[in-house]
């Protein structure tokens, strides 16, 4: 098994454990310019692994970032192009989320940058026999700030995404419009994770916020199912009886196998 973290200066850092023993942490050299990074990683069999995340660098951009394992070496951390509509300079900001593989080699990776002002997309690319295809940018543009982005995968061109409050779906390689969570006035959702229990249903796992006065909003744990393309209405999940007096509850992520689900979070009030 393969973990990635982060040292105290922002640089990524990988540590492997084989037989239930953990080896020594080895660090994850940002490619030049790189000040700081974060990456998620998958892998589709023993010493070999996909990481991608993004980086920031000096000029405050933030960059996509990609880094391999191919049976048990990890090669450089690379930079990746964003679409060409995005932003660059040092008002670049691009970043992957967690990849998806089927197998070493053969992977899809989904993210999110901006395009301008207020303004950002969600883009995605694929890796075929080792190659990645140039990222393109999924359809619709959104509005506000992006609060990172989630995907998984059943095979390569058949993917889930989810940013902010909404979600695409992806059909024999191509992408779906985004879809607009059906939240109430009050409500703001914020995703954290999504997987698939099955090849026709997922389930993207976040919080919401609840504004009931002008006070703080109760922060709840909740849950949105998308089945067959089509994103239903959010669940809220009962709050974890930690305290007495439990105002916050979030899930941070959620891992499946077929036709079960397991999330994790946590909660508690707001004076402890």
């Amino acid at each position: 098994m393969t973990e990635l973290g982060a040292t105290g200066n922002g640089d990524p850092f990988v540590v492997n454990e084989a037989s239930g023993t953990w080896g020594t942490p080895q660090l994850i050299a940002l490619p030049a310019g790189g000040v700081s990074g974060w990456l998620g990683i998958t892998c589709p069999s023993a010493g070999d692994c996909l990481a991608a995340g993004g980086y920031t660098t000096s000029n405050g951009a933030t960059l996509p970032l990609l880094v391999e394992e191919s049976s048990g070496t990890w090669g450089a951390a690379a930079s990746a192009a964003p679409p060409a509509d995005a932003l660059t300079g040092s008002s670049e900001d691009a970043a992957y989320a967690t990849p998806w593989c089927s197998s070493p080699g053969t992977c899809e990776v989904v993210g999110n940058y901006a395009v301008g002002g207020s303004s950002w997309r969600m883009m995605a690319a694929t890796e075929t026999s080792g190659s990645w295809s140039t990222t393109a940018a999924l359809p619709g543009v959104l509005q506000g700030l992006p609060t990172g982005a989630s995907a998984t995968c059943t095979q390569i061109g058949k993917c889930v995404a989810v940013s902010q409050t909404s979600g695409w779906t992806e059909t024999g390689g191509i992408w779906s419009s985004p879809t607009q969570f059906a939240l109430a006035q009050n409500e703001n959702m914020s995703i954290s994770g999504v997987a698939c229990p099955s090849t026709t249903t997922c389930i993207a796992v976040g919080t919401m916020d609840i504004f009931t006065c002008s006070c703080r909003p109760a922060i709840e744990a909740t849950s949105i199912t998308e089945t067959s393309g089509a994103w239903g209405a959010p669940v809220i999940i009962a709050r974890p009886q930690l305290t007495p007096y439990v105002l916050i509850a979030d899930l941070s992520g959620i891992a499946c196998q077929p036709n079960v689900c397991v999330a994790v979070g946590s909660g508690g009030s707001y004076n402890d």
